[in-house]
């Protein structure tokens, strides 16, 4: 029988246990990474890493002036956050329950018993020809086990009771759960039925029964601190691979980690459950062997890992 074990690598700036802790797992957190400027609606799935559903869009300085661009595009006029992309999503509408979602696979599945903070910032847009009616509540953040977005059932791990009006300053949603299940995923929306949703009318004059909100600075960390003031930095960290080195593989006995990186490593083992079964230091400059003979023979996963930057690799254990 196979078993698969996450082995986490983590590089510290100041001390091990604050590098693991200030990590962002989400990929492309403020959207500024991307294949092809936006020109059009539905088009939230440009920013590398995400996806959506029910036509979410995608906004960048790169994108059409005054459309799909930066600041000025056809919902209004809003800077990012920070850097220079957003989403943008309806999160609620009279008419059908839910909203359109954005949605990413995480750089690591969560770790079940671990507690997890989580924020992003959300901003309301209505003064443009659209006729956006109000502002709403329930946005919020919800996992999964795979990039199928889970239902509209009044459930979100994190969301925000507060109904958003806001339409110049972000508003930033936060809070935490602990995980109760390997979650691969994370999705962005209104995940809760409309008479279960507070809407509030901020522009009476308009004919569209629903609220519409841009997105930015999405985190997932185990740092509260971290998470609750998270801002993307556009700091391009060091490749990993540069500095730590591992081998063999496939790899029978014993697995060799040279730390050619001028901070130590910590070395975790989890077992399928995220439960974690060895932990090992690696001081700066230094080579480990790591004893795998008590694992049985099968495809195990390795992250290397470095505050947001986080690479993954695969092993054979013979």
């Amino acid at each position: 029988m196979r078993k698969y074990i996450y082995i986490l690598l983590i590089v510290f700036n100041k001390s091990i246990h604050s590098a693991y802790s200030q990590t962002n797992i989400v990929p492309n957190p403020s959207f500024e990474d991307y294949t092809n400027c936006p020109n059009d609606w539905a088009q939230a799935a440009n920013a590398n890493g995400w996806y959506e559903f029910s036509s979410a869009d995608y906004y960048n300085e790169c994108g059409v002036p005054d459309s799909f661009g930066i600041p000025s595009n056809t919902i209004g006029t809003q800077y990012a956050a920070s850097g220079s992309a957003y989403a943008g999503i309806v999160a609620y509408s009279n008419a059908t329950h839910g909203s359109e979602v954005i949605g990413t696979n995480l750089i690591t599945p969560l770790i079940i018993g671990q507690k997890y903070f989580v924020s992003f910032k959300a901003v309301l847009k209505y003064n443009n020809p659209w006729n956006i009616c109000c502002a709403s509540n329930n946005l919020g953040v919800r996992f999964a086990k795979n990039s199928n977005c889970p239902p509209v059932d009044n459930f979100c791990h994190v969301n925000t009771q507060q109904v958003i009006t806001d339409t110049s300053n972000w508003t930033r949603v936060f809070g935490s759960f602990i995980a109760d299940s390997v979650y691969t995923n994370l999705c962005i929306g209104n995940f809760f039925y409309v008479s279960n949703t507070s809407a509030t009318i901020v522009n009476p004059g308009a004919t569209n029964t629903y609220s519409y909100y841009f997105i930015d600075d999405v985190c997932v960390s185990t740092d509260s601190g971290y998470a609750s003031n998270y801002f993307y930095t556009n700091i391009q960290e060091i490749s990993l691979e540069t500095y730590v080195q591992l081998y063999p593989n496939p790899v029978k006995d014993f697995l060799s980690i040279s730390n050619k990186y001028s901070h130590p490593i910590e070395f975790n083992l989890y077992n399928v459950l995220g439960q974690k079964i060895k932990t090992v230091e690696i001081s700066p400059y230094s080579k480990a062997s790591i004893d795998l003979t008590f694992l049985n023979s099968g495809l195990y996963t390795i992250s290397i890992a470095s505050f947001s930057n986080i690479q993954t690799k695969k092993i054979i254990k013979q």
